[in-house]
């Protein structure tokens, strides 16, 4: 299945940003936004958690960028995103978490990129989740350049019609994304 647009959880920027790999995936997906290398939504109620966790003080010993420094790679990130101000809607596990629902409703077939297994779990219905990786050299290039897996559903627990890309171990039923 072919994407329309990706929806960057924090997580996976925060991981981008201080990872000491820069081949793995979050740097990846980091890069890609600043480049502006694959379609990605956002939203200025998300682009200010990405600010928001990026400058507390416990990631910022992480990076060890300035505010100014951050502020200059949200602007990268946001000059190339597809900004929506979607509907607000529910149902994410995590109530924090309902904007990137309603991001990913905004625009049918968008896909989440996140390491958070409570929203992979449960992702919106229909919906696709893709999982940052641990060790990308084992999964094949996805339409991005990133490197996934297609996974089932059976036996994870997840909702029917849900489509899950793990990148982050083997799970039952797997096989190569089907890409582009």
């Amino acid at each position: 299945m072919k994407h329309q647009a990706a929806v960057i959880d924090t997580n996976a920027v925060v991981a981008g940003l201080i990872t000491a790999d820069a081949g793995s995936a979050t740097a990846r997906v980091l890069d890609g936004m600043r480049r502006g290398a694959f379609p990605f939504l956002l939203s200025d109620q998300l682009l200010a958690e990405y600010r928001e966790v990026l400058l507390r003080p416990k990631i910022r010993k992480f990076h060890g960028l300035t505010a100014n420094e951050v502020d200059q790679i949200l602007t990268e990130i946001a000059t190339h995103a597809i900004v929506r101000e979607p509907a607000t809607r529910t149902g994410a596990p995590d109530t924090n978490d309902n904007h990137l629902w309603s991001l990913l409703l905004d625009l049918p077939g968008s896909v989440l990129v996140t390491g958070d297994l409570a929203l992979a779990r449960k992702p919106p219905r229909k919906s696709d989740v893709l999982s940052r990786a641990s060790s990308p050299r084992s999964f094949r290039a996805g339409p991005d350049g990133m490197r996934y897996r297609r996974c089932g559903i059976g036996g994870q627990g997840l909702p029917r019609g849900t489509r899950v890309v793990s990148t982050t171990g083997s799970a039952p039923r797997c096989a190569k994304f089907a890409g582009a």
